[in-house]
């Protein structure tokens, strides 16, 4: 069988532990733990919980106690070192947990505010994009080096340009949404460095900045590893279920360590039947 994970991404205002333990009484038993609020009692938590659930750590998790925007590519010093931190800090996580594989998302060419998060982002002055893009994988590259110490992959994930956000800026202000950086991200990174691929941040990103979704993927096919799930209309990622007819099974590959399910504002039922049909569509 396939590792399918159900994401707690969707669950903003309840710690993730908390999360997978509601739908875990649904018969779930995979859990990508991914966002939420801070959870004090994590460490013991954690132990407890991955004696019965198959867990993995997604990105911002764990969520610090004051919360600040992960930003692997920020140009302030403080940002990156929080980001860095992070990282390290759920590599070693990872490693407790004796799971192979920690991902998150590209860096941007902003800092925005917490709240702002999935939402129109307000105008500022953008960071270059060359400068941000080769000290990105400057950092993703050390901590890949770190990683590999601990026996853990990172997985670096593709973010989403939306068409409010390109029109807020008149440009692109994120890394990695276009096939170009997928090429420089496929030929630059650490061996111990593979790819994440988000297909509905893909999808909002073709269409936001106008080029084909299967071209952004011939361009890192080799390095994607894992996959994260679910399907919009092309505007902005509004985490709505995959069909049977969504657009991405067939590129999907077939030999891929895992598969993130990040459904939002459904019920256990609906995501059991979406497992099934991931199970289906890959061929188990």
């Amino acid at each position: 069988m396939n590792n399918i994970f159900v994401s707690t991404g969707g669950y903003k205002n309840k710690k993730a532990i908390e999360t997978a333990i509601e739908l875990s009484k649904s018969g779930i038993k995979d859990f990508e733990l991914s966002g939420g609020v801070y959870d004090e009692n994590l460490e013991k938590n954690l132990q407890d919980l991955s004696s019965r659930l198959n867990l993995q750590i997604h990105n911002y998790f764990p969520p610090p106690k004051d919360s600040f925007v992960f930003n692997l590519a920020s140009l302030k010093e403080d940002v990156f070192l929080r980001s860095s931190q992070h990282v390290k800090t759920a590599i070693e996580i990872t490693s407790s947990l004796k799971k192979k594989f920690f991902s998150f998302h590209a860096g941007f060419l902003i800092d925005p505010n917490p709240e702002e998060l999935g939402q129109r982002i307000k105008r500022r002055t953008l960071q270059n994009r060359d400068l941000s893009l080769n000290l990105f994988i400057k950092r993703v590259n050390e901590l890949g080096e770190y990683a590999e110490a601990f026996g853990v992959k990172l997985l670096v994930e593709n973010n989403v340009s939306s068409a409010n956000n390109f029109q807020e800026f008149g440009e692109d202000a994120f890394l990695f949404t276009e096939p170009g950086e997928a090429k420089i991200l496929h030929s630059s990174l650490h061996s111990n460095v593979g790819i994440l691929l988000d297909v509905a941040h893909l999808k909002v990103s073709a269409k936001t900045l106008n080029f084909q979704e299967s071209d952004f993927i011939k361009a890192c096919n080799e390095r994607i590893l894992a996959y994260h799930l679910s399907d919009n209309q092309g505007l902005s990622d509004s985490n709505d279920i995959v069909e049977d007819n969504s657009w991405f099974w067939k590129y999907l590959r077939k030999d891929a360590y895992f598969y993130t399910l990040e459904i939002y504002n459904v019920d256990a039922d609906v995501l059991k039947n979406q497992i099934k049909l991931v199970n289906q569509k890959i061929g188990n």
